[in-house]
């Protein structure tokens, strides 16, 4: 049986680019490709249509739209966007409740979309955008340099010019990649920057001038913007959340990429059966593991919590990649046969701009160091723990890029059991699997005589170690580490 039996699968290959939405063609396809999680469609009629509808009663705010790389963040508001310009697609929508909640912003809006490439002041780029937008569209504009009123006021001018040219339309402003920006901008510089976001988001209220951002992640939390925080709580009055989650990243896995019908959910609820007596994570959410297959739910978790490095979140794409190479092989009789987190250290090492990132090079080298170490210490007896070995040390690779490189983040031997599902011909007791995966786990303490792979003394953790372990001489290591192989081919005899 090969895994295209088992699975409807339509790649994600490609980054959404938000200006491309207003292509008639390019907004088609984003909007009949987008899948809405219960969590989303919640979130696109309280939050969303909520804040863009043309007659409230409320009062309304600017919106942030909040996904690390590749979680659909830029899909989200293009989709938006498109929706809010062209009322002839809202029949596209894959959901007809949300039909009928789209109507009431469809083609309603002019809309203006633009990324930040540039280090010019954020006023002075979104002045200088929408003048642009406002000529192109007929209406003669310009915002006064030299002006004195506040850039609140200079926005309700410019909606005056608008609205007089478009009686009928509301302006709607949807800018991606924000952090990036302010991230690179000065202290004095950034104070400015947020007072316009304070101010853009007041014009929301009781106006037909509209702003949705996209950020990879809220930034009243930004520690790079912490002693902003008096502004910042400002800037977040003004605007209403939408925060893409792991559940919404899963629910685009299950029902785009991976779609399966009931007859293919039952052969592969039949296969993961054969493994839930070794594994309580397929024991006890099997249809999670049924829905996901042939992803371990924990991909997703910890693809998400890597903090080192950007493109490397682009989970839909690096999956997308996977199931490509999988289609045509079997699936395996002796193991579940999923797609376990420590793989994605190989796809990180493929990828020369992550490399270039000093954490991840760190962690680079000690992962290098340590295979070398396995290959020579998992000889003989061990040999066959070798590829074990070599999946627990890039899953602890990994850990350690899902927080600071200094707080020793691990795994213990349970959940590395659980998370790599990785099984062990005629070992069929869970317990005796536990012990082999955590008696393998020590072996690579040990053959790195604790200077890269260590047990936390508190929380029996393992973790590898980035500080770079004790400074002995290599011909001194060299010799504990032949005298510590011997003894232990000693013992296994």
């Amino acid at each position: 049986m090969q895994y295209k039996e088992l699975i409807q699968f339509e790649p994600i290959t490609t980054v959404v680019k938000l200006v491309n939405a207003g292509e008639t063609s390019v907004a088609e396809n984003l909007v009949k490709t987008f899948v809405f999680s219960k969590k989303m469609q919640e979130d696109l009629r309280e939050i969303i249509i909520k804040n863009l509808v043309t007659e409230p009663a409320y009062e309304t705010k600017g919106i942030q739209i909040v996904g690390s790389y590749g979680t659909g963040k830029s899909h989200l508001m293009s989709l938006v966007s498109a929706i809010a310009e062209n009322a002839d697609l809202v029949k596209h929508i894959q959901n007809d409740d949300l039909k009928k909640d789209f109507k009431a912003i469809a083609g309603k809006y002019k809309v203006l979309r633009f990324e930040i490439g540039t280090d010019k002041p954020l006023k002075d780029i979104v002045f200088a955008q929408i003048e642009r937008f406002l000529t192109k569209e007929g209406v003669k504009f310009k915002f006064d340099a030299d002006s004195h009123f506040s850039w609140k006021e200079l926005i309700q001018q410019m909606m005056a010019e608008f609205e007089a040219k478009f009686p009928k339309h509301h302006f709607l402003i949807v800018i991606d990649e924000l952090l990036e920006y302010l991230k690179g901008r000065k202290p004095n510089e950034l104070h400015n920057d947020l007072m316009l976001l304070r101010q853009l988001g007041e014009a929301c209220d009781n106006s037909r001038f509209k702003l949705m951002f996209g950020v990879q992640e809220l930034l009243y939390r930004s520690p790079e913007f912490r002693f902003q925080a008096e502004m910042l709580g400002r800037v977040e009055d003004r605007y209403s959340d939408i925060i893409i989650t792991k559940e919404d990243v899963s629910y685009v896995v299950k029902e785009r990429l991976l779609k399966k019908d009931l007859h293919q959910k039952e052969k592969i609820r039949e296969h993961l059966l054969k493994f839930a007596h070794l594994f309580e994570g397929i024991n006890n959410n099997l249809n999670e593991f049924v829905d996901l297959f042939p992803v371990h739910p924990s991909y997703i978790s910890h693809f998400e919590r890597i903090k080192h490095g950007k493109s490397q979140r682009e989970i839909l794409k690096v999956l997308s990649k996977k199931f490509k190479k999988l289609l045509n092989e079997e699936v395996p009789k002796n193991n579940p046969g999923v797609i376990t987190y420590d793989t994605y250290w190989q796809d990180l090492m493929g990828t020369p701009e992550m490399i270039s990132i000093p954490d991840i090079k760190q962690v680079r080298d000690k992962v290098e160091i340590i295979s070398g170490r396995v290959n020579s210490h998992f000889t003989g007896a061990r040999a066959n723990r070798k590829d074990m070995a070599q999946s627990i040390a890039q899953a602890l690779a990994i850990r350690i890029l899902c927080d600071d490189l200094d707080k020793r983040n691990g795994a213990s031997a349970l959940s590395l059991k659980e998370d790599l599902c990785i099984t062990i011909p005629n070992v069929d007791e869970p317990e005796l699997l536990l012990a082999a995966l955590d008696s393998t786990a020590k072996q690579l303490v040990t053959a790195t005589a604790g200077q890269y792979v260590d047990q936390d003394t508190i929380s029996a953790d393992f973790y590898i170690r980035t500080e770079g372990g004790i400074n002995i001489p290599q011909l001194i290591r060299d010799y504990a580490d032949e005298v510590i192989k011997k003894d232990t081919d000693q013992a296994d005899q």
